[in-house]
């Protein structure tokens, strides 16, 4: 996770969920603290993250783990260079790192709320931080059309009273508004607007409440703004629109002045996909703006009218609208060290992306 300067990220070992804090043109960072593993369960499933001016927030399936920014063991020289390859990389070219090895014996506590101490839910899939106060979507944790059911719905959590209001709740039993009540659903991303006041939501696992949602601040109302009969598996911002990752469609945009959204990529035929070509998803236009690229759509990210994809074999690609359509391979990490399997996001510095070697690397533009 990208916030200013600063990068944050997560390492799961066998025992432990450790947090870092980077500041790659200061050369400093920290270990911010460790999470020991639920007694219950092998690892912590980390599933979503937030940050505000003092805290990062990770969400799991095991409740929700706040650090302190800024805080923690020092890590500079030796320790920080295993850490990250944060140095400035031109795109195409090839790198080899080598896993960090670190230990800390002193780091900050972390606070873990979960169910035992009157969390609302253990099983977090979305967060948002907005004005002191975090947004948490739950979601089920046993069988429905996902493979889940059981309660669901969005809370606000008070970072400094630490109590916490439930907006929606698949158990309420006097619904109060169209996400109350009913079959349960997941809460797959939440996007703060500060232009609009409001919140953006994607929900999926329910056929009914499937698509878009927006939740006003002054009004605290909910209303469904694009319907889909596929899942919205993930949303970010990306310039003053939402990216969004349409299960088994591909990359669709939302506009959210217009309410209006684009097919801007679908996938080509696969063992993982289906062999039949992918359809447009319901109400878009017949052909995806950037055709059927033969790479994995998700993680993405989205600059002006360039499309960046991260394939498997650590190849970044760069996608254009028609007629210039891609993909043009800009980017590759050494195969011998793991390929790039996941963006962290992207600043005014380039393309931030995280290795299968847990490595960070920078990925620059030449011009």
């Amino acid at each position: 996770m990208i916030d200013g300067n600063q990068i944050y990220f997560i390492k799961e070992n066998y025992a432990t969920l450790d947090i870092y804090e980077l500041k790659p043109f200061e050369a400093k960072g920290y270990l911010m603290g460790k999470a020991s593993t639920p007694p219950q369960s092998s690892n912590f499933y980390p599933t979503a993250t937030a940050v505000s001016e003092d805290h990062i927030f990770i969400g799991t399936q095991h409740g929700l783990i706040v650090a302190r920014k800024g805080t923690g063991k020092l890590l500079e020289g030796q320790a920080l260079s295993q850490l990250s390859q944060y140095e400035a990389y031109p795109m195409s070219s090839r790198l080899t790192p080598s896993y960090p090895k670190l230990e800390a014996d002193e780091v900050s506590p972390l606070q873990i709320h979960n169910e035992e101490n009157g969390f609302p839910d253990n099983n977090i899939l979305a967060l948002a931080y907005h004005q002191g106060k975090l947004y948490v979507g739950t979601g089920p944790s046993k069988k429905n059309e996902l493979g889940y059911a059981g309660k669901s719905g969005l809370s606000i959590f008070d970072v400094k009273t630490k109590n916490y209001e439930i907006l929606a709740s698949s158990n309420a039993l006097t619904p109060q508004n169209p996400l109350d009540g009913g079959e349960s659903y997941q809460i797959s991303s939440i996007l703060i607007d500060e232009k609009r006041q409001c919140l953006w939501i994607s929900i999926k696992g329910n056929s009914e409440r499937k698509g878009i949602w927006k939740y006003d601040f002054n009004s605290k109302r909910f209303q469904h703004v694009v319907k889909e009969n596929s899942s919205i598996e993930k949303m970010i911002w990306t310039d003053k629109e939402i990216l969004c990752y349409l299960f088994k469609s591909g990359l669709v945009l939302f506009d959210p002045d217009q309410s209006k959204v684009t097919w801007l990529m679908g996938y080509q035929s696969s063992g993982f996909t289906g062999f039949d070509r992918p359809q447009p998803p319901v109400g878009y236009q017949k052909e995806p703006l950037m055709g059927h690229p033969q790479t994995r759509l998700w993680p993405a990210v989205k600059k002006g009218h360039h499309v960046f994809t991260l394939d498997w074999n650590g190849v970044v690609n760069l996608h254009q609208e028609k007629p210039a359509a891609g993909p043009n391979s800009i980017y590759e990490i050494d195969q011998s060290y793991g390929g790039a399997v996941e963006y962290i996001g992207q600043n005014e510095y380039g393309l931030w992306i995280i290795g299968e070697n847990g490595r960070l690397y920078l990925a620059q533009s030449r011009r």
